[in-house]
């Protein structure tokens, strides 16, 4: 899985970071504008996790919404699942199989997540 490692390795280095991800096999890194993302190796599915604050009067459509666009029949080429991290937080993630992880596949599902997020926040 050293591809994996360095796939994941590159895309934070790109993104401002150093990181090892073979030693910690988990990363976490915050954008401003784009939230807080998490990867991780999941079950032989490299995860990625995007999280974002909701606001609180718009949760209830922001999470329809979200069932909505991570639905299978969207034909995502990566699953797409949502849920929620307490009763603040939206977190979109994207499941990449170990043996397709590239780093233009993490940056792709990485734009992904986020063209989902915001447009889950357009109202």
């Amino acid at each position: 899985m050293d591809w994996i490692n360095s796939a994941v390795d590159e895309f934070c280095r790109i993104s401002g970071v150093v990181s090892d991800f073979s030693t910690s096999a988990i990363v976490q890194l915050s954008f401003e504008q784009r939230g807080l993302l998490n990867i991780e190796v999941v079950q032989e599915h490299l995860v990625l996790f995007l999280i974002r604050d909701l606001e609180w009067h718009h949760r209830s459509e922001a999470q329809v919404k979200a069932l909505r666009l991570c639905h299978i029949g969207q034909g995502w080429p990566y699953l797409i699942r949502s849920g929620m991290l307490g009763q603040e937080s939206l977190v979109l993630s994207a499941s990449i199989p170990v043996e397709d992880v590239t780093l233009p596949m993490i940056e792709q599902a990485f734009g992904l997540l986020s063209r989902l997020h915001d447009e889950i926040e357009v109202r």
